[in-house]
């Protein structure tokens, strides 16, 4: 609450005055309602942004846990056969596991310095095939056509992160010599994405996150589902492995279940 204090009665200042003194407070009410909706929005976002940290966090990471947990068990079972040949093998398997938990954790603090609501989509995923062609030092180009999206920082930032996911399933497995990154729009609404290489490819029951064969595709799914996205996976094994979004801007987010 305001007050002004006056000399003597507003009626002797006339019309004039009182008009202005009214839109005044009206102006000062405008601005303190603004601050109001304006702390609301910056506590808003900073707990969405520690929503999208803890999910970013679980699902890099996941694999890469899932695998080491499971080389322990089958390291401690044959240990217990005395099977120490296969152990050394296992131990190899452990560490490796544990290496990729590490480069993903990696990846997932270098690639939340990419501000995505500020630099957008495109220079984004610029960055991230350039910083993958250089660590993994396989040939990796990126084509667009579209050098703005009207997307939301939300719907950026689920996008990149099934680039980054698929990056790095073709880091881990594919044995690829070549990759493309496809940007393309193709009408008034519609977008395609498209990563593919030239690898070793994955067997069809890879490809259902309910194989538990492969979490990376899973996470994959659940991005493009958020974004009510169409995605696709073909692969034939020796025969490489083609990812496609196809994207609708204006469809919004699903909430996240």
């Amino acid at each position: 609450t305001f007050s002004v204090l006056l000399p003597r009665s507003s009626r002797e200042f006339g019309d004039d005055f009182r008009d202005l003194m009214t839109s005044i407070g009206r102006h000062v009410g405008l601005a303190l309602e603004k601050h109001r909706v304006d702390d609301y929005a910056r506590h808003i976002a900073v707990l969405e942004e520690r929503d999208q940290l803890r999910a970013e966090l679980h699902d890099s990471l996941a694999q890469s846990l899932v695998s080491i947990r499971l080389q322990l068990k089958i390291l401690g079972e044959t240990l217990f056969k005395k099977n120490f040949s296969a152990a050394q093998d296992q131990t190899r398997l452990l560490k490796q596991a544990a290496d990729e938990a590490h480069s993903s954790l990696r990846q997932l603090l270098a690639s939340f310095r990419v501000k995505m609501n500020h630099k957008g989509l495109v220079p984004a995923l610029e960055e991230a095939v350039e910083r993958f062609r250089t660590d993994a030092g396989i040939r990796t180009v990126f084509h667009h056509d579209t050098p703005e999206l009207p997307l939301s920082p939300t719907q950026e930032v689920e996008l990149f992160r099934i680039v980054q996911e698929a990056l790095a399933n073709i880091r881990r497995h594919a044995q690829a010599r070549t990759v493309r990154v496809l940007l393309t729009h193709e009408d008034a609404d519609r977008y395609r994405l498209l990563i593919e290489d030239d690898g070793v490819g994955i067997y069809p029951a890879a490809a259902h996150p309910e194989s538990g064969h492969n979490l990376g595709l899973a996470i994959m799914r659940d991005r493009a589902r958020r974004l009510h996205a169409d995605l696709e996976i073909e692969s034939e094994p020796g025969e490489g492995t083609r990812v496609t979004i196809v994207f609708h801007p204006g469809a919004g987010l699903r909430v996240a279940s």
